[in-house]
C-alpha cells in the first residue's frame, strides 16, 4: 500500500494504491479542475452579491410614495406605484389588521411582550418587522379579512396586477419589500401555481 501524505484523505490513499498511474493522475486533474470551477462560480456570486448591495443602497427603509421598484415596473409596463401605497390608498391598514393581531397566536404575543420579541417592533398601531434587505416591512396576520377576504390574497392580486406574470421568486421579492405573513412564500407558491400565466 502507498505511503499517507500529508493532507491526504483515506480514499486518496486508497486510490493512489489500487488505481493504475495514469487513472489515478487523470482523478486527481478532475478533481482540480472541479475545484477551480467552484472557485470560479463562488467568486462570481460574491461579485453578485456586491452589486446587489451597491443596487439597495439607495433604496429607502420604509416603502415612500416614489418609484422605487423601478427594475420590476420598467419589465412590467406597471406604473411603478409602490404596492403599499396601492394597497393603502383606499383602506385604513392600521384599523383593519389590528382587530386581527390580537386573534392571532404569534402577533398577540408580540404585542403582550414586545420586549421578547426584538425582531419585531410595534409603530402606529402595526408590528413590523425587517426584511432581508433590513427594509421595514408591516407584519399581517394570516386571518385578517377585508371585504369577506383575506387580505394576503387582496395583496397578492393587486401584485399580481401592478407587476404581471413574473413568476414565483418576482412576486414574493416585490411583496417582501412591504410585507411579511407567516407562510408568506408558501401562500405565494399556491397563488402563482394557480395563475395559468405566471412562470416559474
Amino acid at each position: 500500500m502507498a505511503r499517507p501524505r500529508w493532507g491526504d484523505t483515506p480514499c486518496a490513499v486508497v486510490c493512489r494504491a489500487t488505481l493504475p498511474v495514469q487513472q489515478y493522475v487523470e482523478l486527481c486533474a478532475a478533481a482540480a479542475r472541479r475545484s477551480r470551477r467552484l472557485a470560479e462560480k463562488v467568486k462570481q456570486r460574491i461579485v453578485d452579491s456586491e452589486q446587489m448591495n451597491e443596487w439597495t443602497l439607495g433604496v429607502p427603509s420604509i416603502p415612500s410614495e416614489v418609484n422605487d421598484d423601478a427594475p420590476l415596473a420598467i419589465k412590467s409596463g406597471a406604473d411603478g406605484q409602490s404596492l403599499r401605497v396601492h394597497i393603502e390608498r383606499d383602506i385604513d391598514l392600521a384599523s383593519v389588521v389590528s382587530k386581527f393581531y390580537h386573534k392571532d397566536p404569534m402577533f398577540s404575543k408580540i404585542l403582550t411582550q414586545p420586549e421578547a420579541h426584538l425582531g419585531f417592533r410595534i409603530k402606529q398601531n402595526l408590528i413590523w418587522t425587517k426584511n432581508q434587505m433590513k427594509h421595514d416591512v408591516v407584519c399581517l396576520p394570516w386571518k385578517a379579512f377585508l371585504r369577506g377576504r383575506r387580505l394576503v390574497e387582496v395583496i397578492l392580486d393587486n401584485a399580481h396586477t401592478m407587476i404581471g406574470h413574473f413568476g414565483q421568486s418576482s412576486t414574493l421579492w416585490y411583496i417582501h419589500r412591504y410585507y411579511w405573513w407567516p407562510a408568506m412564500g408558501a401562500d405565494i407558491e399556491l397563488f402563482c401555481r394557480m395563475c395559468p400565466c405566471a412562470k416559474s
